[in-house]
């Protein structure tokens, strides 16, 4: 039989309990988070009212989880840490993704030039992300962890909100979201600007390893918009104009190219044979 004292107790240990963890709260909001994000890759296949509730879905799960973050603590620094770095962001990188997705597909303008300005705008504003914030982004880009403590540890848990814009998580998230936006809306505009031009139908019969090569090539020596543009933007680019739709595959070969020591019987061999460069 309990004593009062033993109750007195029992009370204060689960009190301790329910307020002291914010690490316990994170390993259940995990698979809250895990469950949005599975639906979530598959937007593709929804329609306007579902997406538009799994925003909803995402935003209440934000809101319960800066009410916890207001009333709990995480169990050391580490853990705080690692949560503001790597989870956190993994979060509202997929919500943003979301959010992109609805502004690109239900809010576009119908006239192809006043879309072509919309996707400008677009990438204007993912621009901006990293201008107003370019100390962030080096330390983000340099995989830096010496101002963790700074960026990453929540002075101030009162006030706090996942889906605030100066939130660094909510900064950093937005870097990867536009590591992924800018390639396909570059490849829109590409689209729209040569709408006539793409009805005929290109297609390239060469293997994916010579065109990588030639992207490479082109790149690297500033051929297109002289050295004004990315790989990732080159790659969408031919991607969109023989309608090949393997931009992943396409741009992991293209990258993987630096890490190679030495590449046997390449696509230059063959075009300096061909063209008899050696004859000039």
């Amino acid at each position: 039989m309990f004593c009062i004292k033993d109750v007195f107790l029992y009370y204060c240990i689960k009190i301790l309990y329910i307020t002291r963890s914010m690490d316990a709260y994170v390993r259940k909001a995990k698979k809250r988070f895990k469950k949005l994000i599975d639906e979530s890759q598959m937007f593709f296949e929804l329609d306007e009212k579902e997406i538009n509730l799994l925003k909803i879905s995402y935003q209440k799960q934000f809101a319960d989880l800066d009410f916890q973050i207001q009333t709990k603590s995480f169990s050391s620094v580490q853990n705080e840490i690692k949560f503001y770095k790597k989870v956190l962001v993994k979060w509202i990188k997929h919500y943003c993704l979301l959010v992109k997705y609805i502004e690109m597909t239900y809010y576009k303008p119908v006239i192809l030039e006043e879309s072509i300005g919309f996707y400008k705008k677009a990438i204007s504003t993912c621009h901006q992300v990293k201008c107003d914030n370019m100390d962030l982004h080096g330390y983000y880009v340099c995989e830096l962890t010496t101002r963790d403590e700074i960026y990453y540890v929540n002075h101030d848990p009162s006030t706090y909100a996942s889906l605030d814009p100066t939130n660094p998580s909510y900064i950093i998230a937005n870097f990867e979201v536009n590591e992924v936006i800018i390639p396909y809306i570059n490849a829109t505009i590409f689209k729209f600007k040569n709408f006539n031009d793409l009805n005929t139908t290109l297609k390239w019969t060469g293997s994916n390893t010579d065109l990588a090569l030639l992207i490479n090539g082109l790149v690297e020596l500033k051929l297109i918009n002289k050295g004004n543009c990315t790989k990732s933007e080159v790659v969408s680019a031919f991607d969109v104009m023989f309608n090949m739709k393997i931009q992943k595959q396409l741009s992991s070969l293209v990258y993987n190219f630096k890490n190679r020591k030495e590449v046997k019987d390449t696509l230059f061999d063959r075009l300096q044979l061909t063209v008899k460069v050696n004859d000039f």
